[in-house]
């Protein structure tokens, strides 16, 4: 085989998925803020309020479940590298023309070179800007990724050490998001209890135990958030130091 041909040695892991669902031509572009907003598949999945049991409060509890388990896997990381844990820069959201977004990790391989440069090698040419606008969007990383001059679909980044107090700021941030998403299920159950109370399915006397209740649930998911930020802030500030 002509050496020219020979692929680069990569004597670190790669971290990828399968992108068979992608395919090659598809339209992407830059991600704007409203990347992040809330997706309608988060309703997906879960119950609904029933108002033959107004007290089964199960499609509350399974989306703070959800909640739970997707903050916390995203806590976890900042204890297992931050930001240069590869499996939190294939996280990373790039959204395509036609509303789509796909992990990072499904467009490119991430790749540790060693020290704190990661490579990106990307899976098809038309993902490069896409990928590239995506980083320089993303609040976590703001920056330019350099291209390999010796291959077109490799992407260089080089990732700079978080001062515990950046590393902190991030945690908070990512907490306010979660108990934004708390605040959000609240507000959607507010408004079916009011609609009951409205059309005179429940009594003004049930509608006011359902407030209380709902309330109830929410200051607990809340106590628990600020619970795991208070470890969070402490493991990544141990790691770090």
């Amino acid at each position: 085989m002509p050496g020219h041909l020979l692929a680069r040695p990569t004597p670190f892991p790669l971290y990828t998925l399968s992108t068979s669902r992608l395919p090659t031509n598809r339209a992407f572009t830059a991600p704007t803020s409203s990347s992040t907003s809330p997706s309608s598949a988060d309703d997906a999945g879960h119950p609904s309020p029933n108002p033959d049991d107004p007290h089964n409060f199960a499609d509350v509890t399974s989306r703070f479940s959800k909640l739970s388990e997707r903050y916390k896997g995203e806590l976890k990381q900042f204890r297992q590298g931050g930001k240069s844990n590869p499996d939190v820069i294939g996280a990373l959201l790039v959204p395509s023309r036609d509303g789509e977004t796909f992990p990072l990790r499904e467009l490119a391989q991430v790749v540790p070179r060693g020290g704190r440069t990661i490579s990106l090698l990307v899976n098809d040419k038309s993902f490069v800007k896409p990928v590239m606008s995506a980083i320089q969007a993303s609040n976590m990383f703001n920056q330019q990724p350099q291209r390999d001059p010796e291959n077109e679909l490799e992407l260089l980044l080089k990732l700079e050490m978080e001062r515990p107090e950046e590393v902190a700021k991030r945690l908070k941030e990512l907490c306010h998001r979660w108990r934004e998403r708390v605040r959000e299920v609240k507000t959607k159950r507010d408004k079916v209890i009011a609609a009951w109370g409205k059309d005179n399915v429940v009594t003004k006397d049930v509608k006011h135990k359902l407030s209380t209740e709902l309330m109830d649930l929410v200051k607990k998911e809340l106590a628990d958030i600020d619970k795991a930020e208070a470890q969070a802030i402490a493991q990544s500030g141990r790691a770090i130091g």
